[in-house]
Order: C-alpha cells, then structure tokens, then sequence
C-alpha cells in the first residue's frame, strides 16, 4: 500500500530520523510518552535465546514475540500457497504454447498475484515485537514502521493464554496482509470526492452546503464504520487460520472475545450505550460465536504436518 511503501522510501532517505519521527507518533497514539516504557525483542533473539534467558520484564515481550514469529510464519506460508495457486490458474487458462516472457506479463498484470506479492513484501523479513507500558488496550502493526507488531502492557492483561494471545496477532497481521489499510485509505478518499462534488453541485452558493455539511460528514463517517466492521470480520476470519496454522488452540482462544462481551456489557450499562451506526467493530460477543464456529474446522489438527514440525523446533529452542 501506499503507507507502507512511503515509509519503506522514507526510511531509505533518512532512516533513523525518519524511524525516530514515526515511533514517536505511534508511541503517543497509545499515551506513551517515554522510550523507558518500550521493550523490544527481534526475530534473531528469539531463535537464538530460550525463554528463560530473558529478565523478567522482557520474558513477556519474548513471549509476544515467539507467539508473534509463528503467526508471521503461518501467514508467510498462506500468502505463498495462495500466490502459487493464483498462478497455477491463470497459467492452466493460457496456450501451452506461449512464451514464458509472456506469461510472466500476464501474472503481473493480475490484481490478485499483485495483492499476494504485496503481502509477502509485507512479511518477509525481519520483524521485531514490541511492549508498550500504557493503560490504553490495543495491539496493531503499522504499515509506516513495517515489520513490527505492538502490544499494549493493558491490552496483555486482558489475554490470558498463548492462544489467545496468538488470535489476537493473528488478527492483526490479517489486517496487513488483506491490504485494510490502504483500502481505507483509497476508500476514505472517494468518500470525500464524493462529499466535495456534492457541494460543488450547490446552487445556493453555499446555504445548502453549510446545511448538509454536517450530515454529510456524519454519513461518511457512517459509511467507514460499516466498512471497518466487515474489515474487522475479515481479519478474524483470517487470523484464526493462522493461529490454527501456528498450531494453537482456537478454540480456547476464542475466549478473548467472550471476555471483550462482558466488559462492554459493563460500559453499556455505565453509558447506556448501544451499537451505534459509527461503531468501527461488530460486536464481541457476535465474534466470539464466528470464532468458535470456525475453530471447529480451524484448528491445529487442520494441519498436522506442519504443527508436528512446529512443535518438534519449538521444544528444541526451549519454549515448549
């Protein structure tokens, strides 16, 4: 998308700053205001360190980290299977006989190799996970700082298990590979060509528009939140394919969300608020009940060749 490849062209001019610039803003999206309340730990010092070796407070982010690794991996796997499978059909639909420098023209030109192959520029490489010391709950990956995973210290709380924990990044890697950002980016946009040409279209000389200004904005509102819902349904969707490919336990980890139900339950009757027209999620009990439907056919006896391999390195680096 286009986040992620200005970020990658702007860490190439001036890597640090640029780096430097972008953290701080995302460090204080989530009220942090100090670099002493980050942990960080790299793919290289998890493959190369057992979970014991870690001080305790970065024990936690070891976690995040190797529960984050086999999610990146079981996406990177997925993305790959659906790029060669995307190739195999367009290629079984062209001339046997045509030039190989021709068909290659032909994968290029296709929307779906192009999102497939955006999504392993995405993954590949090395990534580092993040703790961040703040009482805001959230966890995400930023297309701007590419190749990281963030987790809040509130937002750990909240997880109570490995499997949870991996259907919550599974999640939110399914973001960067579906390519949501950037959607809501090119979507956001013609929203607001849209409102624009609307007010262009006024032959009051701006009456109505003052008038319909406000409508229009909570329309388009509206409309981005519709969108990010059945965004969110995407994700979850996804993510719980790669915690079951990671060889985690979906259903357990469904819970997450069953938890998520009762406490908006606890804001609902402290606000009495109720699922409004600009909610960005659907709700977390109707999650709950998808994921636990989809746990039955996706879980890690889906795979059990690759969840044999898995467990089988995972116990020779000490985690399991």
């Amino acid at each position: 998308g286009l986040g992620y490849q200005q970020g990658i062209v702007d860490d190439i001019r001036d890597p640090k700053n640029t780096r430097e610039a972008i953290m701080d803003n995302v460090l204080m999206s989530v009220n942090v205001t100090s670099r002493d309340d980050v942990y960080s730990v790299s793919d290289d010092e998890i493959n190369s360190s057992p979970l014991n070796s870690f001080r305790p407070r970065m024990q936690e982010v070891a976690r995040i980290a190797t529960i984050g690794r086999s999610v990146i991996l079981a996406a990177r796997e997925y993305v790959k299977q659906q790029l060669e499978a995307r190739a195999r059909l367009i290629r079984a639909k062209l001339p046997p006989d045509m030039p190989e420098e021709q068909c290659l023209i032909i994968l290029d030109k296709d929307e779906e190799v192009k999102k497939w192959r955006k999504a392993t520029m995405h993954l590949n490489g090395s990534w580092s996970y993040l703790l961040l010391e703040t009482p805001v709950q959230n966890a995400f990956v930023s297309e701007l700082l590419p190749k990281r995973i963030f987790v809040t210290t509130s937002m750990l709380k909240e997880i109570y298990n490995d499997d949870e924990l991996a259907l919550v990044l599974g999640h939110e890697v399914s973001h960067l590979v579906l390519g949501h950002v950037s959607k809501e980016n090119r979507f956001d946009k013609i929203l607001i060509t849209i409102e624009i040409l609307l007010l262009s279209l006024d032959p009051t000389e701006g009456f109505l528009s003052f008038a319909f200004l406000s409508g229009l904005a909570t329309i388009r509102q509206g409309l981005k939140a519709a969108r990010s819902r059945e965004n969110e349904r995407e994700a979850d969707e996804l993510g719980i394919k790669f915690a079951a490919m990671g060889c985690f336990d979906t259903k357990k980890a469904a819970s997450v969300f069953r938890r998520m139900h009762h406490d908006e339950e606890w804001a609902v009757r402290v606000s009495s608020r109720f699922l409004s027209f600009a909610d960005t999620h659907p709700p977390s009990i109707e999650r709950f009940r998808d994921l636990l439907k989809a746990s039955q056919t996706e879980n890690s006896n889906a795979y059990p060749t690759r969840c044999s391999a898995v467990k089988r390195k995972m116990s020779l680096l000490g985690w399991f």
